[in-house]
């Protein structure tokens, strides 16, 4: 037979064992909180969802990337070296996910946001110049890899998981002040 610890946390209402998980009655479903019906809680759904488009959907989008650096910007670099940009960029992405994880549950989350919206602007424009006077050819490989593979990788990392966790915070930053105020 299974023991049920009741710790005592503020908010939480203690656990009572049942005689089957299906099993509920009326009043544990009187105590759920309803389905949000505020535009802020929609406004974040949707700003996570661009956040996350913004990191995960650009490394998706690499392969465009790679088939106009083969055929135009750098056509006498093999596409093994073209693999390697992308690979950095998915590298750094998922590599820094512990990181950019721990900064967020310590409260950094504007930093973070802030963060990688600057790294991901300053990428993009960064690798819009990249591509010398624009003439097939005229890439540098070092200077796509240094704009794309890293910086842009850097700033997608701080979105990563920002984009996952950050719909869940509003509901956490109210928990936080409920167990903190004096009534």
């Amino acid at each position: 037979m299974s023991q049920i610890h009741n710790y005592d946390l503020p908010g939480l209402a203690p656990l009572e064992p049942t005689s089957s998980p299906r099993s509920r009655d009326s009043s544990t479903d009187r105590d759920e909180p309803d389905w949000p019906k505020e535009w802020v809680a929609y406004t974040s759904l949707f700003g996570c969802f661009l956040l996350m488009f913004n990191s995960w959907g650009l490394v998706n989008a690499y392969g465009t990337f790679s088939s106009y650096y083969l055929q135009h910007l750098l056509p006498q670099t093999d596409s093994l070296k073209l693999s390697l940009i992308g690979s950095t960029e998915s590298f750094i992405v998922l590599a820094l996910s512990s990181v950019t994880g721990r900064l967020l549950d310590a409260g950094y989350y504007r930093m973070l946001t802030g963060t990688g919206w600057g790294l991901v602007a300053i990428g993009m424009f960064a690798l819009s110049g990249v591509n010398g006077n624009g003439l097939d050819g005229e890439g540098n490989y070092g200077l796509v890899w240094t704009t794309q593979g890293l910086v842009l990788g850097l700033g997608m990392a701080c979105f990563f998981v920002t984009s996952s966790q950050s719909t869940s915070l509003p509901s956490l930053l109210a928990f936080r002040w409920e167990a903190d105020s004096p009534n």
